[in-house]
């Protein structure tokens, strides 16, 4: 009796390794709750994507303007002398640092 209850353990534990019944009803269940759960996860993927790289583009354009006219506005600020006199003398008498001419004399 003894070996015999053996020999059903092993052949019930041989038995055991075959893949069980799946219920139908929950493998659709399953497979309808997954794809729509991956296909908006791929398409949200995808727009962050496009958002990201957009973003990321639009940024890059903003930068570069905003580089472009600091630069125009740091050129016009700090504006280099066309002719040899020092960019600290004035260019004309009444520079704003400088007394007019007429009050030197």
């Amino acid at each position: 009796m003894v070996r015999s209850e053996q020999q059903q353990a092993v052949a019930s534990n041989s038995s055991s390794h075959t893949v069980p019944a799946i219920d139908q009803n929950a493998l659709t269940a399953i497979m309808s709750f997954i794809p729509g759960k991956y296909i908006r996860f791929v398409y949200t993927l995808h727009t962050l994507r496009i958002h990201f790289a957009y973003t990321l583009h639009t940024l890059c354009i903003h930068f570069a303007y905003t580089l472009h006219t600091l630069r125009i506005h740091f050129a016009c600020a700090f504006p280099i002398p066309c002719h040899p006199h020092h960019p600290h003398h004035p260019h004309h008498p009444h520079h704003p640092h400088h007394p007019p001419l007429s009050a030197m004399r």
